[in-house]
């Protein structure tokens, strides 16, 4: 990271496998966020949890990582969530996380005059909640 750190301005980090083993950061992890961070650099986690964004930053908190080192944490679960939120009869506004082109398929379910049916496969952990709190 030393030698390209002055070339980039934001770093898009991966979680599982890359900043931790699931159980602890990885030896040097924690000093070169915190390094990164001093340099006022923008970091970015992409992850392709189906966990929404709170689990993934009580786990970073659980692994010694702070609120602030993080600008934002993107996880397939809430960019899904939100993708299902807008689709939904309760879905209200568009929100950010919503693609600007939705694929016609989902625009499709989006005027179902009945209320919109979805089906999980994750991790089986709260994904019941997890639809239900889409609308």
């Amino acid at each position: 990271i030393r030698n390209i750190v002055d070339d980039y301005d934001v770093f898009l980090l991966d979680m599982w496998g890359v900043m931790h083993d699931g159980i602890r950061p990885y030896e040097g992890v924690l000093e070169v966020v915190k390094k990164l961070k001093e340099a006022g650099k923008k970091l970015i986690i992409l992850s392709n949890s189906s966990k929404r964004r709170t689990n993934s930053v009580k786990m970073l908190q659980k692994l010694g990582f702070s609120d602030d080192d993080f600008d934002e944490i993107i996880t397939s679960g809430e960019v899904a969530h939100h993708l299902l939120m807008y689709l939904s009869a309760g879905g209200g506004e568009e929100k950010s996380w919503v693609p600007k082109k939705i694929p016609q398929a989902f625009q499709n379910l989006r005027h179902k005059k009945s209320k919109l049916s979805a089906f999980c496969f994750g991790s089986g952990d709260g994904d019941v909640e997890y639809l239900n709190s889409c609308g």
